[in-house]
């Protein structure tokens, strides 16, 4: 006979489907077995039903679980909406849904009545009346699973694993969307997930200056759609708010990027200083000054030659000015004073960047002393606090 099959496609149906799947145990599908009374043949073919249904039903989950994986804490995703509400599994796992329904019907104690019994009442629904649903009353088997053949204790196996799979499945969707929807309604948390994805995409752009050879000033002449979105908004607050998994990561980057290296400032620094030595602008006065009288403070003992700029030198330099001794940021440290150095009227060859890396991996504390008390005399009679003209003119 025809059964009622209906379940909302949402999240009442999703409970609904968890009170039926809740019982996933051998006892409760042996038992529901025992009561169909099922010939070998039928146990047989009903088997190889589920375990079909049970291929399918690892392929979907599997899918569902690599999406929802860092789904809460990433900020925006490619596809912000690979978990939009509750009734989207009834759509991306819809083969296991049908293979659930498919089970429950073979297990129904009415599959194979005629419908006449019911012509003047309401269709039983599956979900509430099959032998398997955990809303229907039942009793453990006296003998336990043990004392049937290989056939029944595989089959009942298999259905056991697949409503463990589903309702795991189900139940993981359903925690999911509730903490995105406690995160999109708290500020910090929010501010949280987007300060981390910040600094990922800082150390992103880092390495991609060092593939690509990108410059932070290339930032400029990007548009973005996020700074018309920005205006919308009273606070940074609840613009980021709005933002979390509502928008793309290539907008979102680029906003953090320009906000951060091409925003207008009260200085002359240059999104490069910015991005190396931070807003520090009587920082990088200094260390503008000293590429302009570079020629004084190198030439290590030991190290230099009088036509060319040792290694240990930058090297120190760079140490001097807060480098880290990553290759990604050496390679954007040495690009910025290569370019500030050409400058230079008596200017003369520099080490090599890969000298220079080597260097400053390898630099002893006697050495960076040295250098650090040499660029001491060399600030000792300028004022920082007021306007350099040398090292203006290199900026």
């Amino acid at each position: 006979m025809k059964l009622d099959t209906s379940l909302p496609k949402n999240e009442k149906g999703l409970e609904m489907l968890l009170k039926t799947l809740v019982d996933a145990s051998r006892d409760r599908a042996l038992w529901a077995t025992t009561q169909r009374k099922l010939s070998i043949a039928e146990i047989l073919s009903f088997d190889a039903f589920v375990t079909d249904k049970l291929s399918v039903l690892n392929k979907e989950s599997s899918k569902f679980l690599k999406d929802a994986e860092n789904f809460v804490e990433t900020f925006v995703l490619d596809d912000n909406k690979c978990i939009e509400n509750e009734g989207f599994l009834f759509k991306d796992m819809r083969r296991s849904m049908i293979g659930v329904r498919g089970i429950l019907i073979k297990a129904s104690p009415y599959h194979g009545m005629h419908s006449y019994k019911f012509r003047n009442t309401t269709l039983p629904n599956v979900y509430e009346t099959s032998l398997l649903s955990g809303a229907t009353p039942m009793s453990n088997d006296m003998f336990g699973i043990e004392s049937f053949g290989d056939e029944v204790k595989r089959l009942c196996n298999h259905i056991a694993e697949y409503f463990k799979i589903l309702y795991d499945t189900i139940t993981q969707c359903i925690n999911i969307l509730k903490e995105e929807r406690a995160v999109k309604r708290d500020p910090e948390l929010c501010d949280y997930y987007y300060q981390r994805f910040v600094d990922s995409v800082i150390k992103e752009f880092m390495k991609a200056m060092e593939l690509y050879n990108i410059s932070p000033s290339s930032l400029n002449n990007m548009v973005n759609p996020l700074y018309l979105e920005r205006k919308k908004f009273n606070t940074e607050s609840e613009f980021i708010q709005h933002l979390y998994h509502n928008d793309s990561p290539k907008n979102v980057k680029i906003y953090i990027l320009q906000e951060k290296y091409c925003g207008k400032t009260v200085n002359d620094m240059t999104p490069e200083e910015n991005i190396l030595f931070g807003d520090n602008y009587e920082k990088v006065k200094k260390i503008r000054y000293a590429i302009a009288h570079f020629n004084e403070v190198a030439h290590m003992p030991k190290h230099g030659k009088l036509n060319k700029i040792d290694m240990a030198s930058i090297a120190c330099f760079a140490l001097w000015c807060g480098i880290d001794n990553t290759k990604e940021q050496v390679h954007a440290f040495y690009n910025y004073f290569n370019t500030m150095y050409s400058k230079v009227e008596n200017r003369v060859k520099i080490a090599s960047e890969g000298r220079v890396y080597k260097s400053v991996r390898e630099m002893s504390h006697e050495d960076r002393s040295f250098f650090n008390n040499k660029l001491n005399n060399l600030f000792c009679n300028v004022d920082f606090t007021k306007s350099d003209k040398t090292a203006a003119e290199l900026s």
